[in-house]
């Protein structure tokens, strides 16, 4: 369950209406219709860790499982909703870019 993932022991106890996975933006601007047509509060899960990524009653929004990674477009890197720190770092690095975030990744 996208639930029993949650990093957060606080996020992962909660019991959202629904969760929605959506693929792009379109999807996501159907999905926040729905809820203002229906008065119900939306969170969203990215790529990050924060609590406050689920709650009771609320419409999930969950980026992470089809819109994470993201695109090089000239010098710019576009990431998506769901991306990772990792995806950031995956971008950059055939390029020799990096992003000091004081996290190394263990050998």
């Amino acid at each position: 369950s996208v639930l029993g993932r949650l990093f957060s022991s606080e996020a992962s106890v909660t019991r959202p209406l629904c969760i929605v996975q959506p693929a792009n933006s379109s999807e996501v601007a159907a999905a926040l219709k729905v809820a203002r047509d229906h008065g119900c509060s939306v969170v969203v899960r990215g790529g990050g860790l924060s609590p406050q990524c689920a709650a009771d009653g609320a419409i999930m929004l969950d980026l992470a499982p089809r819109m994470g990674g993201g695109t090089l477009v000239g010098t710019d890197a576009r990431m998506g909703g769901g991306a990772t720190m990792g995806d950031v770092l995956a971008l950059l690095e055939p390029q020799g870019r990096l992003i000091p975030i004081g996290v190394a990744p263990i050998p």
